[in-house]
């Protein structure tokens, strides 16, 4: 369970070397567990939201593209006297 914790906060910038930890692994980690916990949580989010915007960046994409071609194909069928 440390050596996972440990990889963690590597991965993370979290805690400090295996030496500091030794020391004090008989006591309890305060917080070390929602720290890391809020930043998954934030790097989601910004995953999320960098999706959300992707998804909207499409869908203007293909409403210009939509209306570019509804109004191009409208205007070659006009007069056909």
């Amino acid at each position: 369970m440390s050596n996972i914790i440990r990889k963690i906060e590597e991965k993370f910038h979290v805690g400090g070397s295996k030496e500091v930890e030794t020391q004090y692994d008989s006591e309890p980690k305060k917080g070390l567990m929602d720290r890391i916990k809020n930043k998954i949580d934030n790097k989601k989010k910004k995953r999320k939201e960098k999706r959300k915007q992707k998804k909207k960046e499409k869908e203007k994409d293909q409403k210009e593209e939509n209306t570019y071609t509804s109004s191009s194909s409208s205007d070659s069928g006009g007069d056909s006297d």
